[in-house]
């Protein structure tokens, strides 16, 4: 496969490292509650659909795997269904992101702790500042008015790490070893299928590395800071968002200030997030192109169906705009 040594440059060492990154991280969230207890059921349930399109790949066809958070709805404050909490009271293995994305769900998953509900979490995995569902004042209160500078400020970890693929992977190979110690007689299965989606992941981050590398102007504005890990990951400059998390809304102060990135600073490279309304960047005016950048997914719509299309359709864009900050340099404005 081409990519294969491609894949050595930057993602090879990490996989090497997955086997103690996942046995610790299962010290620290598998087994940290309920851990004699005997789980109820045997599926698997997961708070968001990218977390959920990789788990089920691994768990293969004979685990029921059941997604919480509908496709095209906002992670932020959804409420469970008393649907959600059945297939919770019915299930093994709780996937989950935590940092503020899915705590919603952390009320009905410590009333199965204790019957031996397990427990995957992606920030705990991280070895982030917030731990199990322990959202404080960490997203809600992060202020991302702009990168860079004085004004920009962070009060905890960004929670929206699993647009990173080196943290994807990560969660894939904690949730393979807590499969394969309710499945013994299927971990040979799905070791394998756990390879086929570590490779995947390596791919992904081969295809930012490769496609980001010749661009010059690497700064972007976001809807909201959901690609900030991202960003960092692959040397990105998020100058702004449009979303004031404070107020959690659209302010004037906030636009007049995007306004000035794109008017003043020759910033092109604006993106808008299925999940909000668009029309919110309508007084922006016609230098930009808004492009869509979704970090959810959502298996209804083409080139977001999976973790592998979010995450390349995302990349495609991604460029797309970037190389418009170019343009507007060389065509004057």
């Amino acid at each position: 496969m081409p990519e294969t040594s491609l894949t050595r440059r930057r993602f090879a060492p990490v996989l090497l490292l997955i086997a103690a990154a996942a046995a610790g991280a299962l010290a620290l969230v598998g087994c940290s509650r309920g851990g004699s207890a005997k789980p109820a059921g045997d599926g698997v349930v997961v708070t968001i659909f990218p977390l959920y399109d990789l788990v089920r790949q691994v768990a293969g066809p004979e685990v029921k795997v059941t997604l919480i958070l509908p496709p095209g709805v906002s992670s932020h404050g959804y409420t469970p269904s008393p649907a959600d909490v059945d297939a919770l009271n019915h299930a093994a293995i709780l996937v989950a992101n935590g940092g503020g994305i899915d705590d919603w769900v952390a009320p009905a998953y410590r009333d199965r702790a204790e019957d031996g509900l397990r427990l995957v979490h992606l920030m705990s995995i991280l070895g982030g500042e917030l731990g199990e569902f322990e959202a404080g004042d960490g997203h809600e209160g992060h202020d991302h008015a702009a990168h860079g500078g004085e004004d920009h400020e962070h009060s905890g970890a960004n929670p929206h790490v699993w647009l990173v693929p080196r943290n994807a992977s990560k969660l894939v190979a904690a949730f393979a070893k807590e499969l394969a110690a309710l499945h013994p007689d299927r971990a040979a299965a799905i070791s394998q299928r756990e390879a086929e989606v570590q490779e995947q992941l390596a791919a992904i981050d081969v295809a930012y590395e490769d496609a980001l590398e010749p661009i010059t102007d690497r700064r972007l504005i976001t809807f909201h800071d959901a690609f900030n890990p991202l960003a960092e990951e692959y040397n990105l400059e998020v100058v702004a968002t449009v979303l004031s998390l404070e107020t959690h809304d659209v302010t004037p102060a906030r636009l007049q200030q995007v306004r000035r990135f794109i008017e003043e600073q020759g910033v092109r490279a604006l993106f808008i997030e299925p999940q909000f309304d668009a029309k919110a960047v309508e007084g922006l005016g016609s230098a930009v192109q808004p492009r869509l950048l979704d970090p959810l997914g959502d298996p209804n719509r083409t080139g977001y169906e999976t973790y592998d299309a979010l995450m390349r359709t995302n990349l495609k864009n991604l460029v797309e705009g970037l190389r418009d900050n170019v343009a507007a340099k060389d065509g004057g404005g």
